[in-house]
């Protein structure tokens, strides 16, 4: 279910004066069943906003707000944790995240990652390719639906 409300907002600024506000809170909930929030200034601009979730919502696109701004090394060694493929595929597929990926891109926040963009920089000789590449497809392949 979503929702838009008017809510008070009290802060305090940086020379101690106590302020209050009106701002306008849109909420829903996603798939992973958490509720959602966002706070704005104007009316439209929260009910743009919900919209464009609810639409993610319905065409399946919805992926948590929170979960890009883990960092490529974090997800990488749950998303790999989880896998389940013969000894030989696991040993080339940490290969390629220990030697070339995570090196070069570890610290980058996912949502900061586009394939197009972060599969260039990956390898450095040309049989390097395949595994990086591979293994990048298969990290931007699930990373919309989470580990």
């Amino acid at each position: 279910m979503a929702s838009i409300h008017r809510r008070t907002v009290r802060w305090t600024t940086q020379e101690g004066d106590q302020r209050t506000g009106q701002r306008w809170q849109a909420r829903y909930v996603g798939e992973d069943r958490k509720e959602h929030a966002k706070l704005f200034a104007l009316k439209k601009d929260a009910q743009s906003w919900l919209d464009q979730q609810t639409a993610d919502l319905i065409r399946g696109e919805w992926t948590d707000p929170a979960s890009g701004k883990e960092t490529l090394r974090t997800y990488a060694t749950r998303w790999e944790r989880i896998q389940v493929s013969a000894a030989s595929t696991a040993r080339i597929v940490d290969n390629a995240l220990r030697v070339h990926i995570l090196p070069r891109l570890g610290d980058m926040p996912r949502d900061a990652l586009d394939f197009s963009g972060a599969i260039r920089p990956v390898w450095s000789r040309r049989r390097d390719r395949r595994a990086a590449a591979g293994c990048l497809l298969a990290l931007f392949a699930t990373s919309t639906s989470g580990c």
